[in-house]
């Protein structure tokens, strides 16, 4: 005895692939909702960790001389301790931070020329990673 299918009775390879497609779809356009967004950075406040996040090579990019140079690196030496040292029970003075920051900030403007602490700035509020 021969067994007659009728077209459509029994799942095909099409039929199959059809909600997978649209499973997988569904997927991949909802994944971007899911991503973080950046927060936005705040144009006035530079921040300890930009001071700290800058390198010597960025320094001379922004022409620094030798003298400069080391003068701004006693400075993020400076604040490395005073900005971000913690207290005695493990956790950070927001007010004495922000003071010694604000500290670090001048004594920057002071070793750099308005237009090289002009450039520092912009750096910091445009490079990668900035929270």
């Amino acid at each position: 005895m021969v067994q007659v299918l009728r077209l459509g009775s029994y799942p095909t390879p099409l039929t199959m692939t059809r909600p997978l497609i649209t499973i997988a779809l569904t997927l991949m356009c909802s994944f971007p909702a899911t991503a973080q967004v950046a927060p936005i950075p705040n144009q006035k406040d530079v921040g300890s960790s930009c001071i700290l996040a800058t390198d010597e090579t960025v320094w001379i990019s922004m022409g620094l001389s030798a003298e400069q140079i080391e003068k701004v690196k006693s400075i993020q030496t400076q604040c490395k301790t005073d900005c971000v040292g913690p207290l005695e029970g493990g956790e950070k003075d927001p007010e004495l931070s922000g003071a010694a920051l604000k500290h670090h900030e001048d004594e920057l403007k002071k070793a750099l020329t308005e237009e090289q602490y002009a450039k520092w700035t912009k750096w910091c509020n445009e490079r990668p990673g900035r929270t």
